[in-house]
This record gives C-alpha cells, sequence and structure tokens, in this order.
C-alpha cells in the first residue's frame, strides 16, 4: 500500500452587496498558515494547484498569505 496523504483546510467566503464576486480565506489546518484570495476563480486555482503538487516545498501561492498570528 501507498504512503496515504492527508490535507485540511478551512474556507471562509465573503461577498459584499451587490458584489459579484466572493473573497476566499484558506487556512491551513495543520499549520495555521492563512491565504487570501480576491476571488473564488484564485482560491479555486490555489486548491486545484496544491492537489496537483507532488512536492509541498514548491507549492508557492500568488495570493496573499497570512501567517495566522494577529
Amino acid at each position: 500500500m501507498g504512503t496515504q496523504q492527508y490535507k485540511a483546510f478551512l474556507l471562509r467566503l465573503q461577498r459584499n452587496e451587490g458584489q459579484p464576486q466572493w473573497r476566499a480565506t484558506i487556512e491551513n489546518a495543520q499549520t495555521g498558515e492563512r491565504i487570501r484570495f480576491a476571488d473564488q476563480n484564485q482560491m479555486l486555482r490555489y486548491l486545484l494547484n496544491d492537489l496537483t503538487d507532488t512536492s509541498p516545498a514548491t507549492n508557492k501561492p500568488t495570493s496573499e498569505v497570512d501567517s495566522g498570528e494577529n
């Protein structure tokens, strides 16, 4: 049997009244890292890239990254 991989994210979506796009924040449940996206398309691209990337060290999002420390 191969090695099992597990990823968990908390997804938050927000849209202001009258705005067509949803803004998104993804929080990595393992690391606490937060990544903010201006729209749902950026968020989906990030997730698809993260799921197809076989090398975790090379996965660098193009969106704003927050370490989770406030």
